[in-house]
């Protein structure tokens, strides 16, 4: 009799002992399933902005009505310049641009007239290595000869003169408003921050 319950007993502490070890086998599977899992994936609502970032000089002349130096958005196109100046005047000959061609910095855009089909281009300035900057007391490579007209120019255009910053310019802008406008170009001196030496190196590039 004492031997068949040592019998038992050993059965039982054997059973115990296998249902222990499946279950340490068992967790181990959960766990090795559970390390795999692949992490989830996560959108990213906020993407990169576009690399088309930044602002252009673009020169247009021609059969416009506010001809002259316009600044514009990286990525812009020939027809963003031309609404910038103020749109074609009646008469133009828009045949020979490509509205839609991306604008480089320091492009001029000529619009021609229906009097002299075929005249009008697009032109890309030539990278320079040592242009000359705002800061020496330079001004940009896109501002050409009397572009800036004194008495409709607004501050930003103003602002591209050399030696000019926005507080000059709202002075310009507030002298032209209260004497109704510039006679001359000379007349520029009257503004309070305006001597010889600054206007000298203005005059180039102005224009009534």
């Amino acid at each position: 009799m004492g031997i068949m319950q040592q019998g038992m007993g050993s059965r039982q502490r054997l059973g115990v002992f296998g249902l222990s070890a499946l279950g340490v086998v068992a967790a181990g599977v959960i766990g090795a399933s559970y390390v795999k899992r692949p992490a989830p994936i996560v959108l990213d609502n906020n993407p990169v902005a576009s690399s088309t970032t930044g602002r252009i000089m673009v020169h247009v002349i021609g059969a416009v009505k506010k001809p002259g130096v316009v600044r514009l958005s990286a990525g812009s196109r020939v027809q963003d310049a031309l609404d910038a100046a103020g749109g074609p005047v009646e008469g133009a000959d828009l045949s020979g641009l490509n509205l839609a061609a991306l604008l480089a910095d320091g492009t001029q855009i000529k619009v021609g007239s229906s009097d002299d089909p075929g005249s009008s281009t697009t032109d890309v300035a030539e990278p320079s290595a040592k242009a000359p900057s705002k800061a020496s007391g330079g001004t940009s490579e896109a501002l050409a000869p009397a572009s800036i007209s004194i008495n409709t120019a607004d501050s930003t255009q103003l602002d591209l003169l050399p030696g000019v910053g926005p507080a000059t310019a709202a002075k310009i802008i507030e002298y032209r408003s209260a004497h109704g406008g510039f006679r001359s170009i000379d007349e520029l001196e009257q503004v309070k921050g305006i001597g010889p030496k600054k206007l000298a190196k203005m005059r180039p590039f102005l224009k009534l």
